[in-house]
């Protein structure tokens, strides 16, 4: 089957598409796509589309419509959530596309004690979301993970104990393999560079994380998220 480049629209209520602005100019200027040429397009909330490149003019074109489909948002068994201590921006570049990739539902940033506050900005929000939005074209996800900071450490207590199944990487925790079928919805959670504070994996502990712990050598904290993303995907159903 041949290739077809997949782009990010969005769908109205009625069902007619378009494309977001700077998709088109991927099109024309960067792919050199032609009239005819055949693509698909997502919404990121489930639907997905099948075109052809109608008028193609300097900075835009028109579409026309062939099929499109609705996939149901993956079950809350199959849902995979990863809490992250916040990285340098550098850091969270690194390891997007590979939870996309991975099947991430959610992505939980998470503020920790002497963070610096620079970490986090509008503009890097921004570049994240591109980014996610890139990494769910690029390995066919018709649902887009969902990128969340929150407010505070405590804050993300709050919504973890919603989660029935915690785990926290920690180096003290167990290596043993996790259980043959995991159900979720599961919330993994990774510290940053410099691992979590004593008071905080403290907090986990009264808040009912099992604490795992990875058979390596000393992680780099991007190929610990990464690492730890594919080993819980892997011990999950299948969307």
């Amino acid at each position: 089957m041949k290739h077809l480049f997949r782009f990010h629209g969005r769908r109205s209520e009625e069902g007619s598409w378009e494309l977001m602005d700077e998709e088109w100019h991927h099109i024309l200027k960067v792919l050199r796509l032609a009239s005819g040429a055949a693509i698909e397009i997502a919404d990121g909330q489930g639907w997905v589309a099948q075109a052809t490149l109608d008028e193609v003019g300097k900075h835009k074109g028109s579409l026309q419509l062939s099929s499109e489909t609705f996939q149901a948002k993956p079950l809350s068994q199959n849902e995979l959530v990863m809490g992250l201590g916040i990285l340098k921006p550098q850091g969270i570049d690194e390891v997007l596309p590979g939870l996309v990739e991975l099947g991430v539902n959610r992505l939980l940033l998470i503020p920790f004690l002497g963070m610096d506050r620079s970490r986090v900005s509008e503009k890097l929000l921004d570049r994240w979301q591109r980014q996610i939005i890139s990494a769910s074209k690029q390995a066919k996800a018709a649902w887009f993970p969902e990128l969340q900071v929150l407010k505070s450490f405590d804050a993300f207590m709050e919504e973890a104990v919603l989660y029935p199944t915690r785990y926290l990487l920690d180096p003290d925790g167990t290596a043993e393999p996790l259980s043959a079928q995991l159900v979720g919805p599961v919330l993994a959670v990774i510290g940053s560079e410099g691992g979590w504070h004593e008071t905080e994996v403290e907090k986990f502990s009264a808040h009912g994380f099992q604490k795992l712990r990875l058979k390596s050598n000393i992680l780099r904290a991007t190929t610990a998220v990464i690492a730890t993303a594919g080993i819980f995907r892997q011990g999950m159903s299948e969307s």
